[in-house]
């Protein structure tokens, strides 16, 4: 939407093509493809992907695939509109992966006992262990693309550098919300989104995973300056210009808790470990290349200068209805392609509507569940009530609402004991 000065009136230029939304395109180029151009490549894919006949968001390129040779896997944001979009419609990513595990970074302390604090994980993104992991996350709301296009704002004013005393930006993102609602995998997955994204402005995106539990001294007043130390290291990381540094605090209530609440009779280590990361939030907030994430079960519990600080604070509820259908058909679908569920409807891209009406009714039932319990329920269906190697979609149906039924008893008598 373009705005045209005329006077002292503004008009919008409403073109009706820049407010539908945008495809994006995400090819994993293989290895052995380099000598290919994006631009040929780009190319190839699109017309691969206008000749299929199913809308599915990620394409593994198997073997049989035409593209195989080229193309590990495409990820489609709206396979939907696909369909209908001209190729100067959509926007491309194309990135290799990296295929090493993450690094422990460690600090030393100073009590003379050479145990150094594993302090954080660092891996170099994108990368193979969060590949896929994106599209296997189901919320409702848009809640994914639209932390997505927050982040990315982020990181613009951030490069434009907008000034921050006009417009503030402390480039801080806070999820809160139950546990088990899938807040650590978001922001791990969305660091990895992020990375592809802008790999043609950085060469390297780093994701650094505090262990928040760790910057804690046995001695005392030394957790403060560990604290010190681990941001030290980061920013010596962050002073290349061409690396992205996403940071991420998990449970970050747990180093950044609410001054107010501590009592006199705690040692003021605590107040010290929440001054140090604030100062550290502060000096970051001018570095145009780091964005932090931070999850939260208990967002009652951080310090209120903290949640001030937050860009974002986004709510992680447990799943709807629909968004446990989404999670469930998931890994139903994962246990067709491996031959342990088998389909009567395989040459479809959708089940039949009986078996999706039946699978829906399990949703509603788990209504309330998080999504680490619903991802754990297909492998309990197939261990308490399959007890052969493979079944029809049918049975696995029936014997997947018997287990959501004995998993939800079962936790109401714990619950009662409790």
């Amino acid at each position: 939407m373009d705005y045209i000065s005329t006077g002292d009136s503004i008009e919008m230029d409403c073109n009706i093509n820049a407010i539908l939304p945008t495809v994006y395109v995400e090819i994993l180029r293989r290895q052995s493809a380099k000598t290919i151009s994006d631009e040929e490549l780009h190319r190839i894919v699109f017309d691969f992907l206008k000749q299929q006949k199913s809308h599915q968001p990620l394409v593994k390129c198997d073997t049989e695939s035409s593209i195989s040779e080229l193309v590990e896997e495409v990820t489609i944001s709206q396979p939907i509109l696909l369909h209908d979009a001209e190729f100067e419609d959509v926007k491309f990513f194309t990135y290799t992966v990296n295929n090493y595990n993450a690094e422990i970074e460690t600090i030393e302390t100073a009590d003379g006992d050479n145990d150094d604090i594993p302090a954080s994980q660092h891996w170099i993104l994108p990368n193979r262990e969060f590949q896929g992991q994106w599209e296997y996350l189901h919320y409702e709301d848009d809640l994914k693309e639209n932390l997505l296009r927050f982040s990315k704002t982020i990181m613009l004013f951030a490069l434009k550098n907008v000034d921050i005393n006009a417009i503030s930006c402390n480039k801080l993102v806070l999820l809160h919300g139950p546990p088990g609602t899938g807040k650590t995998s978001l922001c791990k997955s969305l660091a990895q989104k992020i990375s592809i994204h802008m790999n043609d402005r950085f060469r390297y995106t780093h994701l650094f995973e505090i262990n928040s539990h760790s910057l804690f001294s046995k001695w005392f007043s030394e957790s403060g300056k560990l604290v010190l130390k681990m941001f030290t290291t980061i920013k010596d990381v962050a002073e290349d210009p061409l690396s992205l540094v996403v940071i991420l605090i998990d449970e970050v209530e747990s180093i950044a808790y609410a001054r107010d609440s501590v009592s006199s009779h705690e040692p003021s280590d605590s107040i010290r470990v929440v001054n140090s990361l604030l100062t550290q939030l502060d000096q970051l907030r001018r570095q145009t290349n780091v964005l932090v994430l931070t999850t939260s079960n208990l967002s009652s519990s951080i310090d209120i200068a903290f949640v001030d600080r937050a860009d974002l604070k986004q709510y992680v509820g447990y799943p709807t209805p629909v968004a446990i259908y989404h999670i469930f058909k998931t890994g139903i679908d994962e246990l067709i392609k491996v031959k342990i569920v088998t389909n009567p409807n395989e040459n479809d891209d959708e089940w039949n509507s009986e078996g999706a009406i039946h699978l829906l009714d399990i949703s509603k039932k788990c209504e309330g569940l998080s999504g680490r319990s619903l991802r754990k329920l297909p492998l309990l269906a197939h261990a308490w009530f399959v007890h052969k190697n493979s079944v029809d979609l049918h049975t696995f149906l029936n014997a997947l609402d018997d287990a959501v039924d004995k998993h939800l008893a079962d936790t109401l008598a714990i619950e009662k004991k409790t």
